[in-house]
């Protein structure tokens, strides 16, 4: 869910928190912050009236992450001996 044009940025721990996890896996989970960025040269795009639409249209495409973002604090509140 964090593809082209979206990359993910965002300090990283030094060390890995689990040795030997999935490249993929640990790009996430060994981050202390992170953040979903998109980079765009074309300045010209800002003072269009298109601008709204093509931000909600690209945005769109961050709801997957957005959505399992929002399950896991709906984890986090359920008491351990509830799981």
């Amino acid at each position: 869910c964090c593809k082209a044009p979206f990359e993910l940025v965002g300090d990283s721990y030094k060390r890995p928190l689990i040795k030997d996890q999935a490249p993929e896996i640990a790009d996430w989970y060994n981050r202390k912050t992170f953040a979903v960025m998109a980079t765009d040269n074309q300045v010209e795009q800002l003072f269009t009236p298109e601008l709204a639409t093509m931000l909600a249209k690209k945005l769109t495409k961050l709801a997957p992450l957005y959505q399992f973002l929002m399950k896991v604090e709906a984890l986090k509140q359920v008491p351990l001996e509830d799981l």
